[in-house]
C-alpha cells in the first residue's frame, strides 16, 4: 500500500535583500500549493528539488503532517 499526500503547501522562509532598503527577515520568499495527489516517493523528490532551487546553502526543515479519516472531510 502506498501513501498519498492529498494536499501540499510548502513555504521558503528567509531574509529578503533589496539594495538600499532595510533587510526583511523571516518572510515568505517563495511558496508552492497543490491539491493534486502525490505519492510519498514523489513528495521526497519534490522537496529535494524545491530545497535545491531555493536554498543553495541548505536550510532547516519543519514539517507538519495530518492524517484525516476519509469519512471526516
Amino acid at each position: 500500500m502506498s501513501l498519498y499526500v492529498d494536499k501540499l503547501s510548502v513555504e521558503s522562509i528567509g531574509t529578503k535583500y533589496e539594495e538600499g532598503k532595510k533587510l526583511q527577515k523571516n518572510i515568505v520568499l517563495s511558496s508552492y500549493c497543490s491539491s493534486d495527489p502525490m505519492r510519498e516517493r514523489n513528495l521526497v523528490k519534490f522537496l529535494n528539488e524545491f530545497e535545491e532551487a531555493h536554498h543553495e546553502h541548505g536550510c532547516r526543515t519543519e514539517m507538519t503532517v495530518k492524517f484525516i479519516n476519509h469519512d471526516e472531510y
